[in-house]
């Protein structure tokens, strides 16, 4: 296995992995989101919870980390698949 497919299977395990916790990251603020405004339907807040306290830094938080990890996971799986593209069009040439 030469250098250039090894960069791109690191690379591409690193692009799924930051996609995984984008993934993640955004289930869980949409989960905490819906499991607020649940509870606040069945039960009318007359103060601030601890549930809405943990959504909005969850939203405060989360969301950034989460438009990072997706920009960054989408960054490196378009420079796979172009690596991969250049590395077929470099062996069809050989041919």
């Amino acid at each position: 296995m030469n250098k250039e497919k090894k960069w791109l299977m690191v690379l591409s395990k690193l692009s799924l992995l930051f996609l995984v916790v984008a993934g993640g990251c955004s289930l869980l603020i949409v989960i905490a989101f819906a499991t607020t405004a649940v509870y606040e339907w069945v039960k009318p807040p007359a103060d601030m919870h601890l549930l809405g306290l943990i959504t909005a830094t969850l939203m405060y938080y989360g969301a950034p980390v989460t438009v990072f990890a997706l920009v960054i996971g989408g960054l490196l799986r378009m420079t796979v698949h172009f690596g991969r593209r250049r590395e077929l069009e470099k062996s069809n040439s050989r041919d």
